[in-house]
């Protein structure tokens, strides 16, 4: 019978095979099995029940495979699985395929492309389709220059973050709607930074004369961070004050313009 080479899987080997964990026996050996009833009469002490197989065939695969109904594309993946494989392997096929109910879609119907997966399931009609190198790529991060310094968008917290600022300035942007002419108004504010504290500093000796608590009024308060909330007005934010008295550390004061709104104790 003449050997095929049809299957999508192969065993780990070369420089493959350092990126894999490989369960060591030494791992498991002072493990106890409560149920002597289940333990079984022979075993070997060589082969693990779990295989570790690489699955990278399966991306080069799918490549080929762009445009097609993704149930014809999952039936055919299933028959080049070996079947000693299959019931670990059957789903390892979206390692690199966003499923249908994951894609998001923006608010004008464009797709949201992703980061970690090459491929998706268009939702409307099931084919497999691609995501565009270029744009995948110019995806994975985000920067706007200033005279601060640079602003990183941080896709994990919806924020943009500024990396060589004293106090740290972050703006929550989850629709990515902060451009340059916004970093323009924070820099002339950030010029203000002065007044900023004076303000702050003010309104928390007068809550801390309110609540009768002259070692607030007392103790050194130093600016931590500047917050924007509204990615559409640079007017309003907060400002993170920490100061030395226990369990009074964290302070928040919220401004528009330079008028303060509101000054809370944050939990510690």
């Amino acid at each position: 019978m003449k050997k095929h080479n049809k299957w999508l899987l192969r065993k780990v080997s070369g420089s493959r095979g350092k990126y894999t964990y490989k369960p060591d026996y030494s791992d498991f050996r002072n493990q106890k099995n409560k149920s002597g009833d289940s333990l079984p009469y022979r075993e070997s002490m060589h082969k693990n029940r779990w295989t570790w197989l690489d699955t990278s065939l399966v991306k080069r695969w799918l490549y080929q495979q762009v445009g097609q109904n993704f149930d014809l594309v999952y039936a055919n993946f299933l028959k080049r699985i070996q079947p000693k494989y299959l019931a670990q392997y059957r789903d390892c096929i979206f390692f690199y395929v966003k499923k249908a109910h994951e894609v998001q879609l923006e608010e004008k119907g464009e797709l949201t492309f992703s980061r970690r997966y090459k491929f998706f399931i268009n939702p409307v009609n099931n084919c497999l389709e691609r995501y565009p190198e270029q744009k995948r790529k110019s995806n994975l991060f985000r920067k706007l220059e200033s005279t601060l310094g640079n602003f990183y968008y941080s896709y994990k917290k919806e924020k943009w973050e500024l990396n060589t600022s004293e106090p740290d300035f972050y703006i929550t942007d989850k629709h990515l709607e902060v451009d340059s002419n916004f970093i323009q108004k924070i820099e002339k504010l950030y010029t203000q930074k002065a007044k900023i504290e004076t303000h702050a500093e003010e309104a928390i000796h007068q809550f801390a004369h309110l609540i009768q608590r002259p070692e607030i009024i007392q103790s050194r308060k130093d600016l931590l961070a500047i917050h924007f909330t509204n990615p559409k007005n640079h007017l309003a934010f907060s400002a993170f004050f920490e100061t030395s008295v226990y369990n009074e550390k964290l302070w928040k004061i919220d401004f528009y313009q330079m008028e303060v709104l509101e000054v809370k104790r944050v939990c510690n």
